[in-house]
């Protein structure tokens, strides 16, 4: 979708900054809550940046271990919560990969780059949920582990 909505990297670090150490900013915290709950992290100009498309792709869930459905076409779903190392992030992984900073066709067409739809991965039936790989979806190493430790708790039902 063209309609979505962009935390560019300023903006990002502005908002945690104000979130974290402003109590006055207490409103903030769910404008935060929804980028990243929602949002889809990259990071093509170098520091973490948000984009929460406004379509109805926006709240398709997770599929636990390997069941998503759709995706983007090139990424390999074969990283999963479970098959994943938690503790390093594969290179080559996610929406945009790190080869692509500052890229001059990238930079130029980033927002038709970062609001590209996602694809069935398979024939999907009549009545079945539309399901995505979250995992796809951490741009940055340093939210790898967390991000990867929480699906897994999601999908295994546990809550630490």
């Amino acid at each position: 979708s063209w309609k979505t909505v962009k935390f560019p990297p300023t903006t990002f670090e502005v908002m945690e900054e104000l979130v974290n150490t402003h109590p006055a900013a207490e409103e903030l915290k769910d404008v935060s809550e929804y980028m990243h709950f929602y949002g889809c992290q990259n990071q093509v100009h170098g520091a973490p940046e948000y984009r929460v498309d406004s379509g109805i792709m926006t709240f398709v869930n997770h599929g636990c271990n390997g069941s998503a459905n759709a995706g983007e076409i090139g990424v390999d779903n074969a990283v999963t919560e479970m098959t994943a190392d938690a503790a390093a992030m594969p290179r080559a992984h996610g929406r945009i990969s790190a080869d692509s900073i500052h890229h001059v066709a990238m930079d130029r067409h980033l927002n038709q780059v970062m609001s590209d739809g996602d694809y069935s991965m398979r024939d999907i039936k009549a009545g079945e949920e539309i399901l995505n790989n979250y995992l796809d979806f951490t741009g940055d190493a340093a939210d790898w582990e967390k991000d990867v430790m929480e699906m897994r708790r999601w999908c295994t039902g546990t809550t630490k």
